[in-house]
């Protein structure tokens, strides 16, 4: 047992759950709220259609976390964060990431329901059907192998064991956490030799998992602001400089022609402090973007934050609505 899910049990069995969420949020020190979600869909079984791990939650427990948000935070849009910093509620941001189909299929409804607002990142390159999402390429790849092994010495990753389940997790998470390490095009190579290696090649399409630009546009028209994810979903971190700014301007050139808004906010792909440095927040900065979102967690103070190093609280809780609660109320203390 994790020292985070001790502290939920500890603060659900003396009832620091269950007190008046406002009074509590007043007694914690104050702070913005930026919440990271990436999928809201029910949990995959059998055959492996995407990467698990990148859904958030069900559309049922997303509807029971928007409807807590709803009765004790002041919820906007990440543009709007200026302006409402100085309201005498709680102040929370609601995001998403990537740009997965589900959003607007499942999210929408549910925010509109609540009468909630949202920041939704979309991977231009996705709607563009020009590429796909790598993670979820490499996962698909190897939980169906129709081969035992696969061998990845080209990439300095030797050969993987596909064998038992046991082992494709294994390999899943090597691969992963290598193609997160490399340049952006030998991270996309990576991906494509992994689907080809494991018999899958390119029969088992996941641009449908995405959204179109038509979607983009609805969420957009809806009152949701959309903000870039670059357009291929790379560790920036990794590019070079030239890479750089054509995965920052481009991606924002490309939202502000297909929904006529201006786009003033990124949230950095992978997000972690290896995947985010000064020079990124500076190219970011001159790409014209006002605001970034890491995927680090934390509290960001209600004024005087960095504007390209907001932090953010990942809502990867799956049905645990008591973790749910106490990273809202206590983000300083209940992690990941």
């Amino acid at each position: 047992m994790s020292r985070t899910d001790l502290l939920v049990i500890v603060l659900r069995i003396t009832g620091g759950l269950s007190l008046a969420p406002w009074i509590l949020a007043a007694i914690r020190r104050p702070g913005l709220r930026i919440l990271a979600y990436h999928r809201v869909a029910e949990p995959v079984f059998g055959k492996a259609s995407c990467d698990p791990d990148v859904i958030s939650c069900t559309p049922a427990e997303f509807d029971r976390e928007m409807a807590f948000l709803a009765r004790y935070f002041d919820v906007v849009r990440l543009c709007d964060i200026e302006q409402a910093a100085a309201g005498p509620r709680p102040l929370a941001v609601v995001t998403f990431d990537d740009g997965y189909k589900d959003n607007i299929e499942a999210a929408l409804p549910i925010l509109q329901r609540h009468n909630l607002c949202a920041t939704f990142f979309v991977t231009t390159g996705f709607m563009d059907r020009i590429t796909e999402p790598w993670w979820d390429r490499i996962v698909v790849a190897v939980m169906n192998a129709e081969t035992e092994e696969i061998d990845v010495m080209d990439f300095d990753a030797g050969v993987l064991s596909l064998r038992s389940a046991q082992d494709r997790d294994s390999a899943v998470a090597v691969l992963l956490r290598l193609a997160k390490s490399l340049p952006s095009d030998r991270s996309r190579a990576l991906a494509d030799a992994v689907a080809e290696r494991c018999g899958k090649g390119e029969k088992d399409s996941l641009a449908d998992l995405m959204m179109t630009w038509d979607d983009v546009r609805s969420l957009h028209n809806a009152g949701m602001e959309i903000g870039s994810h670059t357009v291929t979903h790379p560790v920036l971190a990794n590019c070079t400089d030239s890479e750089l700014h054509d995965e920052l301007a481009v991606s924002r050139e490309r939202i502000q022609s297909e929904t006529g808004a201006t786009v003033t906010s990124i949230g950095y792909p992978v997000g972690g402090n290896t995947a985010v440095d000064e020079r990124v927040r500076r190219e970011a900065a001159r790409c014209g973007y006002q605001l970034g979102c890491t995927y680090m967690h934390g509290l960001n103070p209600v004024t005087g934050w960095d504007p390209f190093s907001l932090l953010r609280l990942k809502m990867e809780v799956g049905a645990d609505f008591a973790r749910f609660r106490a990273k809202l109320l206590y983000p300083d203390l209940v992690r990941y």
